[in-house]
């Protein structure tokens, strides 16, 4: 091989290496671009039930369980997610199976543009219209009942106390620490704030118009980041 020859071989193996390096730093670059508190993590092994997928996912090296809602998503893509509730000596009676530790993750998705859209609505924000018909939410109040405006403008008069509100069902996640979570709306709002989060051991299905009644809790803390200026626990279905 003459002197031209290696130089031409060097050249090339050169050129390769800049490249290699090129691909390497622009990966690095999408990596970094995720916001703060997202998580991104590879799907090792995914369990299927009738309202979430379990998911065993791989970041930064370890290996963790998280349980979102049913979603079309298979092993070896990847999961964003930023919202999530940890829950530790979990019992799944679904499975049948123990988690040492599990994340109930809320807005889980197949990329991190589309978790972000789904968690830039602020909690409680008012006249949402209803995901299954589409329809303005607006539900009168009956007597003896308290509209969801009421709840959060009054609500140092009735923390503490039984209250009873009928509204639309707009979100509802089941089996979650033991009991089911429903978020319900009737169109009022104070202040910005017209979702009240209801805790149950009641079935509810998204979209029907339910009365409840319940004890209304104040300035509730779950720990991970999930924090509720006013919830309803203990809820239950009146006619």
């Amino acid at each position: 091989m003459n002197r031209e020859e290696r130089m031409k071989n060097l050249i090339i193996s050169l050129l390769f290496a800049v490249m290699l390096v090129s691909c390497g730093n622009k990966q690095e670059t999408q990596e970094e671009k995720l916001p703060a508190g997202m998580h991104a993590g590879v799907i090792k092994e995914k369990i299927d039930t009738d309202s979430y997928a379990y998911l065993n996912v791989e970041e930064k090296g370890k290996t963790y369980w998280i349980a979102v809602p049913a979603m079309d998503i298979k092993e070896g893509e990847k999961v964003y997610f930023s919202k999530f509730m940890e829950m530790k000596n979990f019992h799944s009676k679904t499975l049948n199976r123990d988690f040492e530790s599990i994340l109930f993750v809320e807005d889980a998705a197949k990329t991190w543009k589309t978790t972000q859209g789904m968690s830039t609505l602020p909690e409680g924000h008012p006249n949402i219209k209803n995901k299954k018909d589409n329809e303005p939410i607006k539900v009168e109040t009956p007597a003896g009942f308290v509209s969801v405006g009421d709840l959060f403008k009054n609500k140092s008069d009735l923390a503490g106390k039984t209250v009873k509100v009928k509204g639309k069902v707009v979100k509802y996640n089941p089996n979650i620490m033991g009991k089911n979570w429903i978020h319900i709306q009737d169109g009022t709002s104070f202040e910005g704030k017209g979702d009240i989060l209801v805790t149950s051991q009641e079935k509810f299905n998204v979209g029907d118009v339910v009365s409840v009644q319940g004890t209304l809790v104040a300035d509730k803390d779950f720990g991970a980041g999930y924090k509720y200026e006013l919830l309803i626990e203990e809820g239950k279905i009146i006619k």
